[in-house]
């Protein structure tokens, strides 16, 4: 029979997205409360600053909800997502890895579903309601193999990229100090003097159309200090044609935008027929080359030089075109001049196969991305292994169940005693957090004794029902035991715990298996105080004495 047009291999499963991941708010962080420290604070689109707090304790995938909404990145551990982002937790165990899920959403796309509003925003309803498909965990886990190899040559080269723009600085301060110190003690002159045209573009309100003539906006600089010439308008042409052209070698100065931003700068180095918009300031340089008037312009910039010259408005400033000329900047002698304007086109064209390079990877990258999900990149793998990625599937979902029979085993071999289910639902975190696997077997969250799965109850159930293990009940979670119903088929059963799992169930009751119930639930609050939030334990001891007669 031959095989369905888009069917999935045997053993993949369509599941809404809803049901493999949930979409948490993050939480308001204002720079004002914000002391520096080693935990990120994620934004929309990435890290944005550093702090001495943390919101969540385990790594996520960060996705923007506002601003850059839809933009997806790996957290850190110990991370603080804001309240413009949502962060991802795994609520289905079909799903193995953070990895894995960070690649399936990089698949999926979230941005397809972005509202369109004043300030567009991500409606995670109806990325809840999308179908995507999740194959069995070995074969996840050779998706996320194969596709972390191509991304580790993007990462690589990212990092090249980031090391040719910080040279770009130290090239500058080099050979020719830090202009407001002026070291080498160059002569003084306004900036205007070494300007033979400087020139602000116009505002247009067309959409542009096909036939257009190209036009750079503050988005075609980069705060590298770089043209990208990839993000183009293109508009009709202007009456006063000449005068808004770009020459090769123009340096362009971002006149108008946010506070922090204004001031970019980037020299222009296309070719053909190109206008620059009203919020960028066209600067051709006279008595200098385009790569110091480049340079020295993005040095001041990032030293903040700029901002103390803005007018400022609502989320807005600009710098005037008078107030430009006025700075007074170093002029260096001829021979440092070509010497700059040389080891900077040696970098330039660095860059470029890097760009290249990187531009491959990404290719690559989506290529890989887009067979993956539709069961063509691991297709003849699987055909090829297909007993044993049943055979492991099996053990991957059997494998959590295993874990506890293992540690309420355990347990009653070294203390021979029945196990209180709180400290069996902290051994279980404590395994998955600090095993040598991290393996994922339970999504917790803060509850009245600390972390808590529900999953575990139906684990335990399972088990009850599988006659290896006995449950006595009560009302109370922390008063709730459990003990080994038959030791022999408890024993025979363990027979597929791997011995690395087996090793690391040892190592978290050698280390916690002796704290008396309170202690070892505190010790848990202190190492993973994110955990903590709801603990009744806790509340009671924060709780004021209750104070004797009439309230005045």
């Amino acid at each position: 029979m031959s095989k369905k047009k888009n069917a999935l291999p045997s053993g993949w499963r369509l599941l809404p997205l809803g049901e493999v991941i949930a979409l948490e708010y993050g939480k308001g962080f204002p720079q004002s409360k914000r002391q520096p420290g080693p935990y990120a604070v994620y934004g929309s689109n990435g890290v944005i600053d550093r702090a001495d707090k943390y919101l969540l304790e385990e790594p996520t995938i960060i996705v923007g909800r506002k601003g850059s909404a839809g933009e997806i990145n790996l957290a850190e551990p110990k991370s603080w997502p804001i309240d413009t982002t949502y962060y991802v937790q795994l609520c289905n165990r079909q799903v193995g890895t953070l990895e894995f899920a960070y690649y399936l959403l990089r698949w999926f796309d979230p941005r397809r579903f972005i509202e369109t509003t004043t300030k567009p925003g991500l409606n995670r309803d109806r990325v809840y309601e999308q179908v995507v498909p999740v194959p069995p965990l070995p074969v996840q886990e050779r998706i996320v193999q194969i596709l972390q190899k191509v991304d580790e040559i993007r990462r690589k080269a990212n990092d090249a990229l980031d090391t040719v723009d910080s040279a770009l600085v130290s090239l500058f301060l080099d050979l020719f100090g830090d202009p407001a110190a002026n070291p080498k003690g160059w002569p003084t002159v306004a900036l205007g003097d070494i300007i033979d045209d400087c020139q602000n573009g116009f505002a247009t309100g067309e959409k542009g159309v096909p036939a257009g003539i190209p036009q750079v906006r503050m988005q075609n600089i980069t705060t590298r200090g770089w043209f990208d010439a990839t993000l183009v308008r293109t508009v009709e042409r202007h009456r006063n044609h000449d005068r808004y052209l770009l020459r090769d070698g123009d340096v362009l100065f971002n006149n108008t935008n946010s506070p922090e931003l204004v001031g970019k700068t980037t020299v222009f180095r296309e070719q053909g027929s190109w206008y620059f918009s009203n919020h960028i300031s066209r600067l051709r340089p006279a008595r200098v080359t385009s790569e110091y008037l480049w340079g020295l312009l993005l040095l001041l910039w990032i030293r903040g030089r700029f901002r103390s010259m803005c007018r400022q408005w609502v989320n807005q400033a600009s710098i005037s075109k008078d107030e430009l000329l006025k700075v007074r900047v170093p002029l260096p002698d001829e021979r440092a001049l070509c010497l700059h304007k040389d080891l900077v086109n040696r970098l330039e064209a660095v860059r470029k196969q890097l760009l290249t390079q990187l531009s491959d990877a990404d290719a690559l990258f989506r290529g890989l991305l887009g067979r993956a999900f539709v069961g063509e990149l691991t297709a003849e793998w699987e055909a090829a292994n297909a007993q044993q990625i049943a055979a492991a599937q099996r053990l991957h979902e059997a494998l959590p169940r295993l874990a506890i029979l293992a540690l309420v085993a355990e347990a009653a071999r070294r203390n021979r005693s029945p196990l209180l289910l709180t400290a069996l639902m902290k051994y279980v975190f404590l395994l998955q957090m600090e095993s040598n696997g991290r393996r994922r077997f339970y999504h917790f969250v803060p509850y009245h004794y600390g972390p808590f799965a529900k999953e575990v109850y139906g684990d335990l159930e399972q088990l009850r029902q599988e006659g290896l293990i006995t449950i006595d009940q009560d009302a109370e979670e922390e008063k709730t035991q459990i003990a080994v119903a038959d030791p022999a088929r408890v024993q025979q059963a363990l027979g597929e715990l791997p011995e690395d799992l087996r090793a690391d169930i040892a190592a978290i009751l050698d280390q916690y298996g002796e704290l008396e119930h309170n202690r070892l639930l505190k010790t848990v609050y202190a190492k993973y105080p994110a955990y903590a939030k709801k603990s009744r334990l806790l509340k009671g001891a924060r709780k004021p004495p209750k104070r004797s007669g009439r309230s005045s």
